[in-house]
């Protein structure tokens, strides 16, 4: 006599709890077969997922008490319709894999549905059970509620969608393969003009591209990297880019890319050399002399007539204290 239960897909994973057993008048009774079979349910109970053997008229033969629990079902669900336990909004999403299920063939898919007024979603593995004429007898349904980790998820695209910074991936060979809404709009492109182009298309440099691109193949991290985009009207970004790839068994995935504006910047401080260089040029115009220092006091800036009346050179007279020299009328 052989005696087989269900084996154990847990999260994608197989794990083989099939249990045959040989027996015989001598070796083992049918009260200890009994007893391995009830301790074996008690095993599967523990088991965070809803599990059910159903038979190919739909009926089902078992059921744990996570399934039992999740269909509110206080007596034994043996013996009853499957699809009616399950209810319908489940039963209409299985139903055209069981098809290919009952031939022999596997099947693995995530629903999801309504219940007890929440949207939820399950990782849903449907396996043939066969007898042993290697006949299909029924199917092995096994189930996980994963509604909280879709949700990180969730929260995780949403996190990164609506950051205030650009964001993008690039793939092994420079093509974009997903950018945020921040990086769009920062450089005025759709979706569709943006992503699944090359990155070098977008760089007005291409050296520090190309740059970028090696030291990421070399699985080196970019930190600060100043670079110049293309914006679509024809204008131009300055950006700080920081970057490091995903890497999943030694195969480059794609990049994780942070893209800073830094434009705002960049002119100001264009403005500001500008600014200075007028200034010196005019103080180099005017018959008095003319210094600057830093908020210790110290000289960072003399005219051309502080050398014409002292003779001495300008650099002579940088980093001097010359607030104090010249109102001790030295």
């Amino acid at each position: 006599m052989k005696y087989s239960i269900v084996q154990h897909f847990y999260r994608g994973t197989v794990y083989p709890c099939e249990m045959r057993l040989e027996v015989s008048n001598v070796s083992l009774s049918e009260q200890n077969l009994s007893e391995q079979s009830v301790s074996f349910d008690k095993l599967i109970d523990f088991i965070p997922a809803l599990i059910a053997r159903v038979d190919c008229n739909m009926v089902v033969q078992y059921a744990n008490q996570g399934f039992r629990k999740w269909f509110s079902r206080i007596d034994d669900p043996a013996g009853n319709s499957f699809p009616i336990i399950i209810g319908e909004q489940i039963f209409n999403q299985i139903q055209r894999y069981l098809g290919k299920t009952l031939v022999g063939e596997p099947a693995h898919l995530t629903i999801s549905f309504q219940h007890d007024g929440e949207y939820r979603c399950m990782e849903v593995d449907i396996r043939p059970e066969f007898d042993y004429n290697q006949k299909v007898s029924g199917f092995i349904f096994y189930a996980s509620d994963i509604s909280s980790e879709l949700d990180v998820e969730r929260s995780l695209h949403d996190y990164f969608e609506n950051a205030t910074i650009g964001l993008h991936w690039v793939n092994e060979d420079g093509i974009i393969i997903w950018a945020n809404r921040e990086e769009l709009t920062m450089l005025g492109y759709e979706p569709d003009e943006y992503i699944g182009q090359p990155i070098t298309r977008f760089h007005k440099n291409q050296q520090i591209i190309q740059e970028i691109l090696c030291k990421l193949r070399k699985k080196e991290i970019i930190k600060n990297c100043e670079a110049e985009l293309l914006c679509k009207d024809g204008s131009s970004r300055f950006v700080t880019i920081n970057s490091s790839v995903l890497w999943k068994d030694g195969e480059f995935v794609h990049t994780r890319c942070f893209t800073i504006d830094i434009t705002a910047q960049k002119l100001a401080a264009k403005a500001m050399r500008e600014n200075q260089e007028r200034f010196k040029v005019m103080s180099n115009l005017v018959p008095v002399i003319i210094w600057t220092t830093d908020e210790n006091g110290l000289c960072i800036f003399l005219n051309s007539k502080w050398s014409e009346l002292t003779g001495k050179k300008n650099e002579d007279g940088l980093g001097q204290p010359m607030a104090q020299r010249y109102s001790s009328g030295r």
